[in-house]
């Protein structure tokens, strides 16, 4: 893996935006994708989340074998350190796979952002994390290679400290 490009802007405001370039050498995108959006996978190896569930399956729209697209709400509780109250969120999820007819690479993108759902009511004991975008482009490249792109901008309620 090499990390091509990273930047991170956290000025004197509340909003902290992230976007990094990665390619991944002897990977598929599918594999790529699979990681980071199964929520069943996700939650056995990433420790940041320690409640990560479905929330709702809203749709799935098949245009053809080569277009697909699902939209659901997903909740999350995440680790924080000792000093920064715990963070929940809710979010909406769209993904949509594109796999290319000719070549047949495949190509995900995944778009997430807070949204109020009655089934993810506010909890006392949480921060509800504001997901402005979050977002990847998973592509399969031509020589054995996955690109990943990653943007996020987020919230941070100036770190909500206890």
């Amino acid at each position: 893996m090499s990390i091509n490009h990273i930047v991170a802007n956290w000025q004197n405001d509340p909003i902290f935006t992230f976007k990094a370039y990665m390619i991944f050498d002897n990977v598929s995108s599918e594999l790529i994708y699979n990681l980071s959006c199964d929520l069943n996978i996700r939650r056995k190896w990433d420790p940041v989340y320690y409640i990560v569930q479905d929330v709702e399956h809203i749709s799935t729209d098949k245009k053809n074998e080569n277009d697909i697209t699902t939209a659901d709400i997903i909740y999350t509780c995440l680790h924080t350190p000792p000093t920064i109250s715990k963070r929940d969120s809710c979010l909406l999820r769209l993904r949509k796979q594109i796999t290319d007819p000719n070549t047949k690479r495949k190509t995900f993108i995944s778009f997430m952002k807070t949204v109020s759902h009655p089934k993810c009511p506010l909890k006392k004991e949480f921060v509800r994390a504001k997901t402005n975008f979050h977002g990847y482009i998973i592509e399969q490249l031509d020589n054995n290679q996955c690109k990943l792109f990653v943007m996020s901008q987020h919230g941070t309620c100036k770190l909500c400290l206890i």
